[in-house]
């Protein structure tokens, strides 16, 4: 019961810091006339793997996205993977990594509120650990669930493949949602 409890109380604080750095990335962006370059990043994950601890992880960092959102383009990232249940600093990992996106030509009105298209990526990233304790790893993943809102992106139940520092592959993980709002 209590580590149910103790599962409450991490997922509304991962929660709310998403709702807090979506609000705070996108409230003065809506009129914005270029394009943004810069994406905040964050996000929910688990993982069965080797070298990652039970438990929630939240996903924070930033996006460079150079690109007009059209066609397949690169972009790059790089933060940090916080395990949240229960928080601990110290199974921190940093990441680096490229994300490769396609963006659809049709912009769709239906179904959502605002104009949205589908815009799916595959991504892979170097994980770091900043203490050194763990062996340096990597993450090959897919964001299928994935939609372009004008100014940002969100992802739903994305998978992830975890390979070790000689390239075999040692778990797996999920993206429960991952939002890049971007800022001007």
């Amino acid at each position: 019961m209590e580590r149910l409890l103790n599962m409450k109380h991490s997922m509304r604080f991962v929660i709310f810091i998403m709702l807090m750095c979506y609000v705070a990335a996108s409230s003065g962006m809506v009129y914005a006339a270029e394009p943004w370059h810069v994406g905040i990043v964050v996000g929910t994950e688990g993982f069965a793997a080797k070298g990652f601890d039970n438990g929630e992880y939240m996903r924070a960092g930033l996006l460079f996205d150079p690109f007009p959102p059209k066609g397949i383009q690169p972009a790059w990232f790089l933060g940090a993977l916080v395990p949240v249940n229960p928080l601990d600093f110290s199974g921190l990992m940093l990441n680096i990594g490229i994300e490769l996106r396609y963006m659809a030509r049709t912009a769709h009105s239906s179904f959502f509120v605002r104009e949205w298209k589908y815009a799916p990526a595959v991504s892979a990233e170097m994980l770091i650990d900043p203490a050194g304790g763990r062996e340096v790893g990597f993450v090959v993943s897919a964001q299928l669930v994935r939609f372009w809102f004008g100014e940002s992106y969100v992802s739903f139940l994305g998978t992830e493949l975890v390979l070790d520092s000689k390239g075999l592959v040692s778990g797996w993980g999920a993206s429960l949602i991952r939002l890049t709002a971007f800022v001007h």
